[in-house]
């Protein structure tokens, strides 16, 4: 009672003078202290302001009495002000965060790292996640700085909270804190595949997780671009997944643009294994730009197989036609007018002349519409029909249309 009584009548930053004395030795002096932060507990309205002066004794202090003094404090404060004033919370270990850093006495540099461990505790990220969803924008800034330094402290927190949040725009806030720890480790000379380990372990259980779990770690690891993270995310495109786990493998792998990255890209794109027609539809244009001629000479042998899909024959030329343009032109073509032997077969199966008919007709190209016009003498009843229904479509309309059903952006 007394010391809450004497903690009323102190301006806040005169607690935070007595708060920022080198800690007693002397049982009773022990208690005087635990005292005056128990009562500062129960005055919310000054917890607030008593945490910004310590954060600024602390940057300031070269003395480590003090400042080990200012963390022991800070420690217990921050967690009780989270949930009141963010921006304090953040600033304050901001604070901490400043005295990990070099040319600070090695004594305070390990406490404060300490003091980040702890203060990275499951309740407290799991607090400020919440908060994210509750404040206004510029409250949600100073709660994603606060996450972010504390981050690095928690990976295994924050990969818990990813599998188990069923709200997605959670999951997106988890997966930007994540990319970030990865970068933010890469750019203070630490190994990102060390610090990111239990999230790359779980690609491991990807038969057993939630598709989007394995997914947003993929997102996670082809963001941040480490090559030992790289070389996890080629063993697993090849593998039995999710073709939506894949997509994102793709996109991953072709961050890193090496040329394992561009060979493993292509056998999946033209063997089968990428199906997602938006992956797709990224996958083309990057392998043409690399190598256009391989590319075209893979997707029109992948166009003339008899056991070719056809939701992976019109993915792939709708890909191309929509992201390409006029380079589709000439295979599109191809395609649909090809014949051998005497009796002028087409040369390329049915799903591939429909397939093309789509990409074709979503072309405002006359070399394109008069395959399409051909197309109408087809030996083959459906392609004649699908010939005549799309002589009738506008071709913006009909990328429209194709854009909407396969998911394309």
């Amino acid at each position: 009672a007394k010391a809450a009584e004497a903690v009323s009548r102190m301006l806040p930053d005169a607690i935070a003078g007595y708060l920022s004395t080198e800690l007693p030795e002397a049982v009773s002096a022990k208690q005087a202290r635990h005292d005056v932060l128990e009562s500062l507990e129960r005055d919310q309205a000054r917890q607030a302001d008593v945490l910004k002066e310590l954060a600024g004794r602390l940057a300031t202090t070269r003395d480590v009495s003090r400042g080990l003094a200012c963390l022991h404090a800070m420690e217990e404060i921050i967690p009780r002000v989270v949930g009141i004033d963010g921006g304090a919370a953040a600033d304050a270990v901001g604070a901490i965060a400043l005295a990990t850093m070099p040319g600070r006495p090695e004594r305070l540099v390990q406490r404060a790292r300490m003091s980040l461990r702890y203060l990275a505790s499951p309740e407290v990220v799991r607090g400020l996640l919440h908060r994210l969803g509750t404040v206004a924008p510029a409250e949600q800034v100073r709660t994603r700085d606060l996450l972010q330094v504390l981050g690095g402290y928690a990976v295994t927190t924050l990969i818990e909270e990813l599998r188990s949040s069923m709200k997605k725009g959670t999951r997106l806030e988890l997966v930007k804190l994540l990319v970030h720890v990865g970068q933010r480790a890469m750019m203070e000379g630490e190994d990102p595949a060390e610090v990111l380990a239990p999230l790359a372990r779980e690609l491991n259980r990807h038969g057993e997780n939630p598709w989007y779990f394995t997914r947003n770690i993929v997102v996670v690891l082809g963001s941040v671009g480490a090559p030992a993270l790289q070389d996890r995310l080629a063993g697993l495109l090849l593998s039995n997944v999710d073709p939506r786990i894949r997509t994102e493998i793709a996109r991953g792998l072709m961050k890193s643009d090496t040329d394992v990255a561009r060979k493993l890209v292509r056998q999946a794109a033209f063997e089968g294994l990428l199906s997602d027609p938006p992956g797709l539809a990224e996958v083309i244009p990057y392998l043409l730009r690399n190598d256009p001629a391989g590319t075209l000479t893979s997707m029109e042998a992948l166009l003339a197989s008899k056991e070719v899909a056809p939701e992976l024959a019109e993915a792939v030329l709708v890909g191309l036609a929509l992201k390409a343009g006029a380079v589709a032109v000439p295979l599109l073509v191809k395609v649909l007018t090809a014949r051998s032997g005497l009796l002028k077969r087409p040369v390329f199966p049915e799903a591939s002349r429909l397939a093309a008919l789509e990409a074709a007709s979503a072309l405002d190209d006359a070399q394109a519409r008069r395959a399409v016009e051909a197309a109408q003498k087809d030996k083959s009843s459906a392609v004649r029909r699908r010939a005549l229904e799309r002589l009738n479509s506008k071709p913006r309309r009909q990328a429209g249309r194709l854009k909407e059903r396969l998911r394309i952006e």
